[in-house]
């Protein structure tokens, strides 16, 4: 009898550390994420637009840097993104906060930064604001589970103050 219970205990008790090994080797599992990056252009002035140019469209074959948010939300380059010719993204990443950038902002990245700066080009009178939106309103979470409902929409507004 005594036996059984020092056999059992010398097998349970390396059992017991088991449950917190994978944290205490580091994490390596990684979840299915789907992105779609759409492109939104709307215009101000007097001159006719297409019936279509207010639909969104696929950002198709466009170039990202993947960022993830680390100590504090200080951003970190992990890796480049590109979408297929529907403008989806698809990859398996590990647990963390992610978010997007232009290539162009590599080196200026600022705290919390998880998409592209809001740009403005022009002058007062005709000028072109660029921003990007993500839904759900946060950088991409990924937190054991897969993410498929995310979008990312880079919207161009053209403005002419002078058109007829």
């Amino acid at each position: 009898m005594k036996f059984r219970t020092i056999l059992f205990i010398a097998l349970l008790f390396p059992l017991s550390g088991m449950r917190n090994a994978s944290e205490r080797c580091g994490d390596k599992r990684k979840y299915k994420v789907e992105v779609q990056f759409m492109q939104l252009k709307t215009y101000e002035g007097g001159a006719e637009v297409p019936a279509n140019y207010y639909k969104p469209t696929p950002l198709a074959n466009y170039k990202l840097l993947l960022v993830q948010l680390v100590d504090n939300d200080k951003p970190k380059v992990v890796g480049e993104v590109t979408t297929d010719e529907n403008g989806i993204w698809r990859e398996r990443i590990p647990n963390g906060r992610y978010g997007f950038i232009e290539k162009k902002e590599r080196n200026s990245l600022k705290k919390g930064q998880f998409l592209p700066e809001s740009k403005r080009s022009g002058d007062d009178l005709e000028y072109v604001y660029t921003s990007w939106t993500i839904n759900p309103w946060q950088a991409l979470t990924v937190k054991d589970s897969a993410i498929i409902n995310c979008t990312v929409t880079k919207k161009i507004d053209q403005v002419c103050g002078l058109c007829p």
